[in-house]
């Protein structure tokens, strides 16, 4: 268990949320926050000293921003669980240089840019050149002349943002034609082979460059419930591989990781299993999103919160696992349909199934829910335990049924 016993510390946080922030906070340490406006959490405002609301992507008045903050203060480190903020933790940490185990800029930069992991580690097992399986490309020829020559070698083309964080901007190319219609951005689109299969996430811990392996979690995609079907709605625990596809599994992923650059901490590296190779989607240097930590420790006895928090501040982390067995945990995101709300029902009757253990609603009566375009717009989940992985995901499942969601006219 985390704690800290100096409460004259204070600790930077970059588009930090509330489980993390509350866990810090009762700890003693005095927390800034820097946090997108268009994320706010007013929980998370109500345990930091302050929250400052800024663009996290202006790394350099970040920067300049924590050096006004830091003079009459003694701050400790920049610390984030969160793609929109890891660079900016990054980036403030080495121009401090704080006594803290955090992953360098360019370890993050070469995992939240697609373009570079790509030209980096390639898909894992096929090397890093462009052309076989996914390429950049700058405008509609380029686009065309990259699916031309996939052909029907796989299940169609995804198209990208490089810089792109929580699925957003993620599509599929049904057909030829949409190419005319799609926009370009300056840094053009990265285009990639649709590699179709079972998706798993890759749960790991680094310690001074050792990778560990906690666990591997089976995602569930959104597919034809969301208007963007690569958005996850669901997670499995525990997937059980055998010893040689996991010990497969575990090279690709360790290589890749030393090939980015990761030196410390958790991260979360997706991973899809097709004609028995293995593709590596992306990699996250962080803690899977909320609720993944909390199926990991119901399931492993792995704390990857506290693991994390006391790594960084070089506390004496060890990663110890007290596995049951007999326990399995799963998640189900809700897929309600767009619109404002006007009543929840049947919370009450799902809480009471046998199994589920927690319920978390975003929503309430009066607000908007968005069209699921990215994994910011989701608005809540069923998160339930089983003895096993299907059948606790079958409870979520369930317990999301007796939910209504209804909507105003």
């Amino acid at each position: 268990m985390f704690t800290h016993k100096d409460a004259a510390d204070t600790l930077l946080t970059f588009a930090a949320k509330y489980p993390l922030l509350r866990r810090l906070h009762d700890s003693g340490i005095n927390l800034i926050n820097f946090q997108d406006p268009r994320f706010l959490d007013k929980q998370a405002v109500s345990v930091c000293e302050s929250t400052h609301f800024v663009n996290l992507e202006r790394i350099e008045q970040l920067v300049s921003l924590s050096r006004s903050l830091c003079l009459d203060r003694r701050v400790i480190g920049a610390y984030s669980q969160n793609e929109l903020g890891l660079s900016a933790a990054a980036s403030v940490n080495e121009a401090f240089g704080f006594s803290v185990r955090f992953n360098k800029p360019q370890a993050v930069l070469n995992t939240r840019n697609k373009l570079r992991l790509r030209e980096l580690i390639g898909f894992g097992h096929d090397g890093n050149s462009s052309g076989s399986l996914w390429r950049a490309c700058s405008n509609a020829a380029a686009l065309r002349a990259f699916v031309d020559e996939i052909g029907s070698r796989f299940d169609g083309i995804i198209v990208k943002p490089i810089a792109g964080v929580g699925s957003l901007g993620v599509k599929q190319l049904r057909n030829v034609e949409e190419i005319s219609t799609m926009v370009f951005p300056r840094e053009g689109l990265l285009a990639e082979a649709f590699i179709h299969g079972n998706q798993y996430s890759v749960e790991t811990f680094t310690f001074n460059g050792e990778h560990r392996l906690i666990c591997v979690n089976r995602e569930i995609n959104a597919d034809s419930l969301a208007p963007n079907g690569f958005v996850q709605i669901g997670h499995m625990l525990p997937i059980h591989f055998d010893e040689q596809l996991l010990s497969s599994v575990t090279r690709v992923v360790f290589d890749a990781l030393n090939m980015v650059g990761v030196e410390h901490g958790p991260c979360h590296t997706e991973i899809v299993l097709h004609d028995s190779e293995i593709y590596i989607i992306e990699i996250n240097t962080r803690n899977g999103s909320s609720p993944l930590p909390e199926m990991i420790r119901l399931v492993t006895g792995v704390d990857v919160y506290g693991l994390s928090i006391d790594w960084f501040m070089k506390n004496g982390a060890s990663l110890r696992f007290q596995i049951a067995t007999d326990v399995a945990a799963a998640v189900r995101h809700f897929t309600p349909p767009a619109g404002r709300v006007k009543a929840i029902h049947g919370v009450e009757r799902a809480l009471a199934l046998n199994g589920v253990k927690a319920i978390s609603i975003k929503v309430r009566p009066g607000d908007i829910i968005s069209p699921i375009y990215s994994a910011f717009d989701r608005i809540g989940y069923v998160i339930a335990t089983g003895h096993s992985a299907e059948s606790a995901f079958q409870c979520c499942s369930n317990a999301a049924g007796l939910i209504k969601f209804v909507l105003e006219d």
